[in-house]
């Protein structure tokens, strides 16, 4: 698998407070990357320092195997760096300048693609929030990067401003093959784009995993316990249940299941069933359960 991102053993020191300790993450190329993370969790931190704006205590990160992605990288941590009493269209133009751009031949293409167009000579300061994020993700966009990072991107958005902008994440990964990573406390939103996970806290990198693996492990499943598992897997198959053998008496069962209908269908084929438990997980009760508590977010 080939990364965008490797970051190894990365420190940050502030005084006697770590910000991260010895955090180690890779970023699939391709991929949408969920950081997930309490507050000061050093989700920011990192993001800072695979940006250039801080440095490292100690430790290593690379970006496509090396530190010359100036061209590769754009971010917008905290909020767009845009100019309010600037048009998008002029808004974009001086981002060109600043990128050193020779033309401004992409502006147009640039604001089709975040759906700005028709507002493109309307003063910045009369844009709804969800407007301005796409328009500091178009500017983000100016020279073409490959690897895009945002913090928080959907933080005071209203439901169809959220909808926008996953929609447009989507666009830019699938049609423009650009990689994101994306911090964000909002974990319901980030499991319908992110395709790799990563979950930190108190500075370290505490697990990654992708979309495909983690959600095997959120599918709804009971786990059954039984007298002999082997003399049940017989019927289960004729009912194209997935199952999965814990031991001699406990099973694990997969997917959509009616479970009065099973227990009677055992039952009815003389299988007594001695427990039963339920569980459906989500992405936040994978992450509290990861952390071992309860969120304070």
């Amino acid at each position: 698998m080939e990364y965008v991102l490797e970051v190894s053993n990365l420190t940050k020191k502030y005084k006697e407070f770590k910000g991260l300790n010895n955090l180690n993450c890779k970023v699939p190329k391709g991929s949408i990357y969920g950081l997930i993370g309490k507050n000061g969790a050093g989700k920011t931190t990192l993001i800072r320092i695979i940006c250039g704006l801080q440095k490292p205590t100690n430790g290593t990160y690379s970006i496509y195997g090396n530190k010359n992605f100036q061209r590769r990288i754009s971010a917008i941590i905290e909020s767009p760096s845009i100019i309010n009493n600037l048009t998008a269209i002029d808004n974009l133009k001086v981002q060109s300048k600043l990128v050193g751009m020779p033309s401004y031949d992409e502006i147009d293409e640039l604001l089709s693609l975040v759906n700005l167009t028709n507002t493109k000579n309307k003063k910045v300061y009369n844009f709804s929030l969800g407007m301005r994020q796409r328009l500091g993700i178009a500017m983000c966009l100016v020279g073409n990067p490959d690897f895009l990072i945002l913090d928080e991107p959907i933080n005071g958005l209203d439901p169809e401003g959220i909808v926008e902008i996953r929609e447009l994440l989507l666009k830019l990964n699938k049609e423009k093959n650009i990689t994101i990573l994306i911090s964000s406390h909002y974990l319901d939103e980030l499991s319908k784009i992110a395709t790799y996970y990563g979950f930190i806290d108190n500075g370290y990198m505490i697990k990654e995993i992708s979309k495909e693996s983690l959600d095997k492990l959120l599918q709804k499943r009971i786990i059954l316990k039984v007298k002999k598992v082997s003399q049940i897997i017989p019927l289960l198959e004729k009912m194209n249940i997935s199952y999965q053998v814990i031991d001699d008496e406990n099973i694990i069962l997969y997917g959509d299941i009616d479970i009065q209908d099973l227990l009677s269908y055992l039952k009815n084929n003389n299988h007594k069933v001695l427990k039963v438990i339920e569980k459906d997980e989500t992405l936040e009760s994978y992450f509290m359960n990861l952390l071992g508590g309860d969120s304070d977010d």
